[in-house]
């Protein structure tokens, strides 16, 4: 995982939280606004995830990307991260 390097991923055919693979920081000084967050969080964690995964496993809907942005309330203290994860869609 890129956020926790020395952390090994439980197997995906076992219950478990989502998988964190990285974070991605948002550029700005004014919050862009929750559509706009989810929609660049998407891209660049969908990116993410393929590169680690492959787009055929994430086409065959094997695994989901799942993400967290910032608040508004989160923006003005600083927070400009975006957590990317990946779980089993079966769960």
């Amino acid at each position: 995982d890129l956020a926790y390097p020395h952390h090994e991923s439980p197997p995906c055919e076992f219950h478990h939280a989502p998988t964190v693979i990285g974070t991605v920081l948002v550029e700005g000084d004014t919050y862009p606004g929750y559509d706009a967050l989810a929609s660049y969080a998407a891209d660049a964690c969908g990116v993410m995830a393929a590169n680690m995964f492959g787009q055929e496993q994430l086409d065959q809907e094997r695994t989901e990307v799942v993400f967290v942005y910032p608040s508004p309330n989160g923006w003005e203290i600083g927070d400009r991260t975006v957590t990317c994860a990946t779980q089993n869609p079966k769960w």
